[in-house]
């Protein structure tokens, strides 16, 4: 026993070695899989369901919807600022019909979570329940939320817990959108088994007061087994989805993903100017597909070392936890339904706090309009001319020009200057970003 004893004595060190790298491996994995401020563990997505196969395409089986209710999606990489200056993660739906939609199973697994959502009107009325949001786990760390459900199936509705306070948290805002405040009841930790196809709610459409209709559906698709990109500072984004985003119709495949894949696109309508520089509809909006691959879209666009992709806010008063979706940031991308176009998406802090967007083609060479992947930390300011086309009731715009210019793979000066663009240009007071 003494020649055993003292091997341990020498090299009791190695075992400790062992336990400390595997230590380091596993915190390295948990937070690529599930960054920073997510309060998700491994543990929490990963471990619970049957394996994902190797490949993902068709793994679902049956039309979330059926195709010919589907006027048009918005591919992936939407933008509405202020809530929305980056890229969203998330596709939309404008459905062709006034009726009941049912929305079914789009293959066999388990409904996981259900959160029900009411929205006031204005500060002083009532909480109006609004639709619910369900939750699907296809296979191990393969998540599909589907947000627009108007009512769900009895079987559904029976499966769920009795709703209290405790599981409601109510006074919720939302930079850019209408309602004054939202209150959400989760139910959480389901195991609602469901078959491929089987009904479970449907939704429908409703006419805004100032014409058209509501976007009546929204998904969004996360595989947690792929890791977040490493380049990307995710503690900006409070949604884990985003760092693990997935395009849902490349779950599908043939026919069925032919049939949705055509639907990408967005109806345009021509525009002028008037007098005042103001953006004024003329013509029958005009279906416009996605021709550029992936017709899906595109979520994160930054480029590490150029001027592409989203920046944050360095104003030392942020405490918002959501900063990506808190309207402090710009974003120097491209137009999702036609990705030849650029954009700069204003989140409202260069002019009066005014949001909004100025698209541009994008150019190779020179300082104006450069494509913004072209743009890098080489001393230079580049000019982006024109109107910034804001969404709100006023049809607000600030004109000028956009100086930017970018200080290192962090960094980057941008300011909103009157006049036109020049061979050259200074920045007097410009706002501060970074990523």
């Amino acid at each position: 026993m003494e020649p055993k004893k003292s091997f341990i004595k020498r090299f009791w060190w190695v075992g400790v070695t062992v336990v400390v790298l595997l230590i380091g491996f596993w915190a390295f994995m948990n937070f690529v899989a599930h960054p920073k401020g997510s309060g998700l563990t491994v543990n929490s997505i990963l471990g619970k369901y049957p394996s994902c196969p190797s490949s993902l395409s068709g793994i679902l089986t049956s039309p979330l919807m059926d195709p010919k209710y589907i006027g048009s999606m918005i591919p992936l990489g939407n933008v509405s600022p202020p809530g929305h200056t980056s890229p969203v993660d998330h596709i939309y739906f404008n459905v062709n019909t006034d009726d009941q939609i049912p929305l079914l199973a789009p293959a066999d697994g388990w409904i996981t979570h259900v959160m029900a959502n009411s929205v006031k009107a204005t500060a002083t009325s009532d909480y109006v329940f609004d639709s619910y949001v369900v939750t699907y786990t296809i296979c191990d760390g393969l998540v599909l939320d589907f947000a627009g459900y108007t009512d769900l199936t009895k079987t559904i509705q029976d499966a769920l817990p009795s709703q209290n306070d405790a599981t409601c948290t109510a006074g919720i805002t939302k930079v850019g959108h209408d309602s004054a405040a939202e209150k959400q009841c989760d139910f959480k930790d389901l195991n609602i088994k469901v078959t491929s196809g089987e009904l479970v709610g449907h939704t429908h459409r409703t006419a805004n007061p100032n014409g058209g209709y509501t976007i009546p559906f929204e998904i969004w698709t996360a595989d947690y087994n792929i890791p977040a990109r490493s380049d990307v500072n995710w503690t900006y984004y409070a949604d884990d989805r985003y760092a693990h985003n997935y395009c849902t119709f490349d779950l599908y495949s043939g026919d069925l993903k032919s049939q949705f894949d055509a639907k990408f696109g967005s109806y345009e309508s021509a525009s002028s100017k008037d007098s005042s520089g103001k953006t004024v509809i003329t013509g029958t909006p005009v279906f416009k597909a996605r021709s550029v691959q992936p017709v899906c879209g595109t979520v994160n666009q930054d480029i590490v070392g150029t001027l592409q992709g989203m920046w944050f806010s360095q104003k030392p008063n942020i405490n918002d936890k959501n900063v990506e979706a808190s309207g402090q940031g710009i974003s120097f991308i491209h137009y999702n339904i036609d990705p030849t176009i650029g954009e700069i998406v204003v989140g409202g802090e260069l002019s009066n706090n005014i949001a909004g967007t100025l698209q541009f083609t994008p150019t190779h060479s020179g300082t104006i309009n450069r494509e913004p992947s072209e743009v890098k930390a080489d001393g230079l300011i580049y000019c982006y001319p024109g109107n910034i086309q804001t969404q709100d009731a006023q049809n607000n715009s600030f004109n000028g020009k956009i100086l930017v210019q970018v200080i290192d793979d962090h960094h980057i000066k941008v300011e909103n200057q009157t006049g036109t663009c020049s061979a050259s240009e200074a920045l007097s007071n410009p706002y501060n970003f970074a990523r």
